[in-house]
């Protein structure tokens, strides 16, 4: 039997930014918050935050009302302004953000939102976009790794390795190493590893001695 049920609160947000720049365009992206829920979402928190360092950071079409200050050192949006609560179906969409491209990449953007009331579909309480700076602006990031796991239990993540830039990385190493520094601690390597999802012809090896994979 299949049951389609609706959610009671499901607040989410949407963030979208322009894939490549070259060093000093202009870098646009928008973003916004809903509550696809059936019922209001009350004791809203927005968050925003883009790369740290950027200069000539400026935000429009903001709600009336609502600001938003760029912190340059942490990164982080202060948005004020925006309800504290949003209704069935509500949206504020078409929020924009802009800055000068610096000399490199990646420049991360990643958006976020909760509520005091209990999200039934979290999965889309945070969103991120990523834009690359310059003709090659190779990335790596390790995602979906708990902070901690009991004993015996499958620790999963994911390694991705990208090329944000707009023309193809040549000659590209590719390093990986899982449990390096608890490799000298008795009980501290875990049994086994299993890789998936890898692409068709590369094949992945954990090294228990040195923890490089």
């Amino acid at each position: 039997v299949l049951e389609i049920r609706e959610f009671r609160v499901d607040v989410g947000t949407t963030v979208s930014v322009v894939d490549t720049a070259e060093a000093g365009d202009t870098v646009q992206g928008s973003f916004s918050f809903f509550n696809a829920g059936a019922e209001t979402a009350p004791g809203l928190d927005y968050n925003l935050r883009l790369t740290p360092g950027l200069t000539g950071v400026t935000f429009s079409n903001l709600p009336s009302g609502a600001t938003a200050s760029y912190d340059d050192t942490t990164g982080e949006v202060t948005l004020s302004g925006l309800p504290s609560s949003l209704d069935s179906g509500d949206t504020r969409t078409g929020m924009n953000f802009s800055y000068t491209a610096p000399v490199s990449g990646p420049l991360l953007v990643t958006t976020g939102i909760s509520t005091t009331a209990v999200d039934e579909y979290p999965d889309n309480d945070t969103a991120d976009a990523v834009t690359g700076v310059g003709a090659v602006d190779v990335e790596t990031a390790v995602t979906g790794v708990p902070a901690a796991a009991a004993t015996g239990a499958t620790v999963q993540g994911s390694i991705l390795f990208a090329n944000r830039g707009s023309s193809d990385a040549l000659d590209v190493t590719y390093t990986a190493a899982i449990c390096v520094d608890s490799a000298a601690v008795a009980g501290h390597i875990p049994d086994d590893y299993i890789f998936t999802s890898i692409p068709s012809s590369v094949t992945a090896r954990h090294d228990r001695a040195t923890g490089r994979v």
